[in-house]
């Protein structure tokens, strides 16, 4: 699974910082943090929630490796989301 990296990434790509993402999800700063080194895994609403969030489906997240993929192929992932 690739849900650790791809948060991170996701987050990177969009230059915000840990703060800024866990204010908008609704949780601590440290548990963002748990979740991108794998410490910790989500729940079914926070995965839902980190999905429409970042406007990457739920299935990328847990099984691409987003990091493989050029720049292009990633944003036209997330125009594609809820289309």
């Amino acid at each position: 699974m690739f849900f650790h990296s791809n948060i991170k990434l996701l987050r990177q790509h969009r230059g915000l910082s840990a703060e800024v993402v866990a204010v908008n999800l609704g949780i601590s700063r440290s548990r963002l943090s748990g979740y991108e080194n794998q410490t910790y895994q989500p729940g079914y609403e926070l995965l839902i929630a980190i999905s429409n969030f970042y406007r990457v489906r739920i299935d990328d997240l847990l099984r691409t490796d987003l990091r493989q993929l050029p720049v292009y192929k990633l944003e036209e992932m997330q125009r594609a989301f809820n289309s």
